[in-house]
């Protein structure tokens, strides 16, 4: 079977709006890139940091490359078999246990890869950018009643009165039907695959005595490749959906937009803006504030209206994967759980996010920092909440970098966070995770990575 969950992970290539999205040098500790990122690493962080205080006047990097995939539901090893092994189906048993599992917990994951990352100083005080970014997340969190329809479908034995079986069918009835806004109430649903072209400038506005300020504006052509977005709130239920990638294929009866079934072509375009503005005071302290991903998408093919219709006949067993991409597929499937009518087109705004930092320089060898990403919507690909990041790195021998942080919210546990960096000034590379906690332990498990070895400044 055509594994589409990786296919939707990796064929991301890169940047999510994740604290630290594929910055291995600066996932490790959590709460200093909004300050201290410059070059083309501040793209979708702060543009206002691109000239930076750097010795380097060009930087360059290949194949950044990160990812997480958190679960309250589940346990690491789950969530390993789930990444790369997950193409067995699930049995009846299986299916209960996992319904049981996500009751009110929620599953998120993001893979980012910066493909290519090229910057340099136009003169002393303006710094330019480009970088070919992408993204995919993916974030759930079912009620009890959600959980037990998706997993357990005309077996849920709390809705479903009889079940009928004939040679050619097998369903259940409910005597006392609900709607799908009721059965789902305190239901979400979100999956968001994009790719991103980016050009980015920034400039020293005001250099005097012991205050500099930058700022910084960063300009973004969007495609999207797959978008799923379906929450339920007391009596609605709203949801639309665009997927390409191959996830959901749909003929011309289906809907009246474009029909899109190749894996790599976009169902939707759009542009977004990023903001923002940084200074430093004295040698100690820097300041940063940005507002990134302003702006709309338009999606124009496979587009799907997903309808609040009574559910009083389910013809559906139940998932029968873990695999949350394929999930979405099989509740749509033959209008398994979710039916739909065809739209022509659906336009959604960016997760726009403001983001704050401050740091400080305690001595040449070690600062610390703090950083904040404020979601200011909950569409798709935003964070589910506030992420908080505290942190610092510490330099030893001139060429070995260590960071450590804490981070709490975005979706996300509280998670420990941890870097190893290695800086030839020429050549950087490293590696790190936005959780240590989880190489130790089981329960509620952040596996994430960020690497890179492919970083040169010149």
């Amino acid at each position: 079977m055509k594994n589409i969950f990786l296919i939707a992970l990796f064929f991301s290539t890169a940047y999510l709006q994740a604290q630290t999205g594929s910055l291995f040098n600066y996932t490790g500790s959590s709460g200093l890139s909004t300050v201290y990122a410059t070059d083309y690493q501040a793209i979708g962080i702060n543009p206002a940091n691109i000239p930076g205080d750097t010795a380097h006047a060009m930087a360059l990097s290949i194949g950044e490359t990160a990812f997480s995939f958190f679960s309250e539901a589940l346990i690491k090893d789950d969530v390993r078999d789930i990444i790369f092994n997950n193409d067995d189906a699930l049995d009846s048993a299986e299916q209960q246990t996992l319904a049981l599992a996500f009751l009110n917990n929620g599953v998120t994951f993001d893979v980012d890869v910066r493909t290519i990352g090229l910057s340099f100083k136009a003169t002393d005080a303006i710094g330019i950018a480009l970088s070919f970014d992408g993204s995919s997340q993916y974030f759930s969190k079912f009620s009890e009643s959600a959980a037990s329809l998706i997993f357990e479908g005309y077996d849920f034995d709390e809705y479903i009165d009889t079940i009928i079986v004939t040679p050619d069918d097998t369903f259940g009835v409910a005597y006392e039907p609900l709607s799908l806004s009721e059965l789902m109430n305190g239901t979400a649903l979100r999956f968001n695959v994009r790719s991103d072209i980016n050009l980015a400038v920034g400039a020293r506005l005001i250099n005097q005595n012991d205050l500099i300020i930058y700022g910084g504006v960063g300009l973004k052509y969007i495609m999207g490749y797959a978008y799923f977005d379906l929450k339920a709130e007391g009596d609605q239920t709203i949801g639309v959906s665009s997927l390409g990638l191959g996830i959901f294929e749909l003929d011309e009866n289906d809907t009246p937009s474009e029909i899109v079934n190749e894996v790599y072509k976009p169902v939707g375009k759009g542009f977004g803006v990023d903001l923002g503005v940084s200074a430093k005071l004295g040698e100690k302290i820097s300041l940063g504030l940005s507002i990134i991903d302003i702006g709309k998408m338009k999606y124009q093919a496979n587009v799907l209206q997903l309808n609040n219709v009574v559910l009083d006949t389910i013809r559906f067993s139940g998932v029968t994967t873990d695999n949350p991409v394929q999930l979405i597929q099989q509740i749509l499937e033959d209008n398994n759980v979710l039916e739909y009518s065809g739209l022509t087109e659906i336009g959604v705004a960016l997760p726009t996010t403001l983001r704050i930092g401050a740091g400080y320089q305690a001595t040449n060898f070690l600062r610390i920092g703090a950083d904040a990403a404020v979601p200011f919507n909950n569409v798709a690909g935003a964070y589910e909440n506030a992420l908080v990041g505290i942190g610092g790195e510490i330099t030893l021998a001139k060429v070995i970098k260590l960071s450590a942080g804490a981070s709490f919210g975005g979706g996300y546990n509280t998670n420990i966070s941890g870097g190893f960096v290695l800086d030839f000034k020429i050549w950087e590379l490293g590696i790190a995770t936005r959780d240590i906690k989880t190489l130790f332990g089981q329960e509620s498990p952040t596996v994430s990575m960020a690497i890179g070895v492919l970083r040169f400044k010149i």
